[in-house]
């Protein structure tokens, strides 16, 4: 009975060994794998971090490679500061076109939902030849805005012309 006890023994000694190896290797396994998924979602973390730099990036980038020509832009516009000094430019070209210019009324409009830009809508009458009734519309096309005819109108008056025009002009607010 002696040596089958000691060998029971180490048999049994021998399985304890093996199952604390197995419970080992278990648990190693399982915090490898946890890590991994750690490591897997802060990657994905980062990766989309990165993403996001380069875009911030790429926009900063495009702002300022853009300046100028949004600049530009913004001169096309008349702003609520500078509608008065469209208005004095508009009977200036009227001056500059020897017609008599009437600005008959002057009308924000709003713009759509959410944009910051409307427009200004001027009526006015102007009376000259037709030669410098025609000079002023030309003179108005030129204007460094955007500047819409929405309606003109044309009526003889002896060797005088009388026309109206309404014009609207993109404003930034």
């Amino acid at each position: 009975m002696g040596q089958s006890s000691k060998t029971v023994r180490i048999l049994i000694s021998a399985s304890l060994i093996a199952m604390a190896a197995l419970g080992a290797y278990v648990w190693f396994t399982f915090q490898v794998i946890t890590t991994s998924e750690n490591v897997a979602v802060l990657e994905g973390t980062i990766d989309a971090r990165t993403l996001e730099e380069e875009q911030l990036r790429s926009a900063e980038h495009l702002l300022e490679t853009t300046e100028a020509e949004r600049a530009a832009l913004d001169r096309l516009f008349v702003t609520e500061e500078s509608v008065v000094s469209f208005i004095e430019t508009i009977e200036s070209l009227g001056d500059t076109a020897n017609i008599v210019t009437t600005i008959a009324s002057v009308e924000a409009e709003e713009g759509a939902s959410g944009s910051n830009i409307s427009s200004v809508r001027v009526r006015l009458a102007a009376v000259g030849s037709w030669r410098d009734v025609v000079h002023f519309v030309t003179l108005i096309d030129a204007l460094p805005f955007v500047v819409d005819v929405l309606v003109a109108s044309f009526e003889r008056s002896g060797q005088e012309w009388q026309s109206t025009f309404t014009l609207r002009v993109g404003m930034i607010n």
